[in-house]
């Protein structure tokens, strides 16, 4: 998965091999074949991979407690954090969204990717709700709406920036975490309660 993440990040997968992606990881590629049929198969099973670490890490950071509001703020420092120490992730989602706009290579990976998205989906709904509830956020927002903004919104940003974030900088002179700063404070504002 390591060896085909990389080359997957390095080259356009037109340009790649089953054999390239083995002789990098150390095996044949005939042992891979024993695993996969496809690139394709194998850049889902590496997005699924990458989804499985973020949803953990945004766990793990969650879990330090608090109201609604301080989670969904300690959820944006776990975003940050990634976005930060490892932009590779997002290279690589953005990589697979446009490899996989249209169609998925098989159905149980569908099936495995749907179920993936749907714990991001209920993590961040449950935030939401948690804010709601205790008094943290707005209570009359549309909470599946919202968690889907959100979501949409901090992986798009975190992928442009992953991206583009040295020539957003060297162009325009704007800092790539100043501009996530203002998207999660901009989240932030829409989501505090109504006085």
């Amino acid at each position: 998965m390591e060896a085909a993440l990389q080359l997957f990040l390095e080259k356009d997968i037109t340009q790649i091999t089953m054999k390239e992606i083995g002789a990098r990881a150390g095996i044949s590629r005939v042992t891979l074949y024993k695993y996969y049929n496809s690139l394709h198969e194998i850049a889902f099973d590496v997005h699924c991979k990458v989804l499985s670490e973020l949803h953990r890490n945004h766990l793990q950071q969650i879990d330090k407690g608090g109201d609604g509001a301080h989670k969904l703020q300690l959820y944006f420092a776990s975003f940050a954090e990634i976005l930060h120490t490892n932009p590779d992730i997002f290279r690589f989602t953005a990589f697979f969204d446009l490899l996989f706009r249209e169609y998925h290579p098989a159905p149980e990976q569908e099936a495995k990717y749907k179920e993936l998205l749907k714990k991001g989906q209920l993590l961040m709904t449950s935030i939401l709700e948690e804010g709601a509830r205790d008094g943290s956020m707005r209570s009359d927002l549309s909470i599946p709406m919202t968690a889907e903004m959100i979501q949409f919104s901090l992986m798009n940003m975190a992928q442009k920036i992953a991206i583009r974030g040295k020539m957003l900088k060297m162009m325009r002179g704007t800092e790539p975490d100043a501009v996530m700063a203002e998207l999660f404070g901009m989240i932030k504002e829409y989501t505090a309660p109504r006085d």
